[in-house]
């Protein structure tokens, strides 16, 4: 919230500071018409980053559907251990998986924010295809107990202010630059350089509290053994992705 209401404040800062500057130049004994100018045009240049910038940062971005689904009679071993999981964690189980071409195992609920927030979201289970590769089934019940540990700490439920946040500062950083380069006066460059720099420290410990709960619902449902080998073969696999895609791409 602070966030969003520091944008018009930023916005009113970018207008207010020039003009101040040309009306103190204008009280001066001596008029130089030259500087008069340079402090309009730097002015000009940091109000059309600015109101650039929060135009962008308030576009809502709609949540794209990625990947395929994976239907229950077409893939029912998985389905099978998506159900499993969930009833060994306490928690029902998602409504819709997809499969995606990366190496990640995730998860998500759909839905507005008062169903999300009654536990009424559409749930849906992301999987990598990389991921999957020579996954042990009880390593992969763990992690997906551990995927489900954030259904059933609510994680899902009010997490995505966080992230429309971070996607609302990262498009603002792309306004910024498409204006061309970047000056050491413009205003909107500092504000979002100190504000991105404070957000992600204070929301970085909220974001591995989550990821340990899920841990301890992982453990607890199946074991660390299996929870270690399931997070230790997601995390290899995924450098093992990113480095055979990198290679690829370069030959």
């Amino acid at each position: 919230v602070y966030y969003y209401l520091s944008l018009p404040m930023l916005l009113l800062v970018s207008v207010a500071l020039p003009l101040t500057l040309a009306y103190g130049l204008l009280l001066v004994p001596f008029l130089s018409l030259w500087l008069i100018l340079l402090v309009f045009v730097f002015g000009f240049g940091g109000i059309v980053t600015a109101v650039s910038g929060i135009r962008a940062a308030m576009t809502v971005v709609r949540p794209k559907e990625l990947g395929r689904v994976l239907e229950p009679d077409e893939f029912p071993d998985i389905w099978a251990c998506a159900r499993e999981a969930a009833a060994a964690v306490g928690t029902r189980c998602v409504d819709e998986i997809r499969l995606l071409p990366t190496a990640d195992i995730a998860v998500v609920e759909r839905g507005s924010a008062v169903a999300r927030m009654r536990d009424r979201g559409r749930r849906v289970l992301i999987l990598g295809l990389a991921a999957l590769h020579e996954m042990k089934r009880d390593a992969f019940l763990a992690v997906l107990a551990h995927e489900y540990g954030h259904f059933l700490n609510r994680d899902t439920a009010g997490g995505r202010l966080s992230l429309q946040v971070d996607a609302a500062m990262r498009r603002f950083a792309e306004a910024i630059v498409r204006r061309g380069k970047v000056r050491w006066w413009d205003l909107a460059v500092h504000f979002l350089q100190a504000y991105h720099t404070t957000f992600m420290r204070l929301s970085f410990g909220s974001r591995r509290l989550q990821e340990v709960l899920a841990d301890q619902v992982a453990v607890k449902a199946y074991g660390r053994a299996a929870f270690e080998e399931g997070l230790t073969h997601t995390i290899r696999r995924s450098f093992e992705f990113e480095w055979s895609l990198s290679d690829a791409v370069r030959n």
